[in-house]
């Protein structure tokens, strides 16, 4: 599982890295970094997100019981998937 999550992290850093890029922004990815309060992304683009995280790792994740403010910090984004891939999808 460890794995998949190294891979999780590295996909969604490179999207932020890029969505700031894109604002002529630089950005260090952390666990606490907070993607809409820091501006990276609206939340459009947070939703964007997630479908192409949803694609391309083939995983799912229910955030209806969620508390949206921390799902929006990448280190608990990436933990969320992780632990649907970590249930097997």
């Amino acid at each position: 599982m460890q794995d998949v999550k190294d891979a999780l992290r590295r996909f969604i850093a490179g999207h932020l890295e890029e969505a700031a890029a894109r604002k002529g922004r630089v950005v260090t990815v952390t666990d606490d970094l907070y993607i809409l309060g820091e501006q990276l992304l609206d939340s459009l683009e947070f939703l964007n997100l997630l479908m192409a995280v949803e694609q391309r790792f083939q995983l799912e994740v229910d955030f209806s019981d969620r508390d949206i403010a921390e799902v929006t910090r990448f280190g608990a984004l990436v933990d969320a998937f992780a632990a649907t891939a970590g249930q097997g999808g």
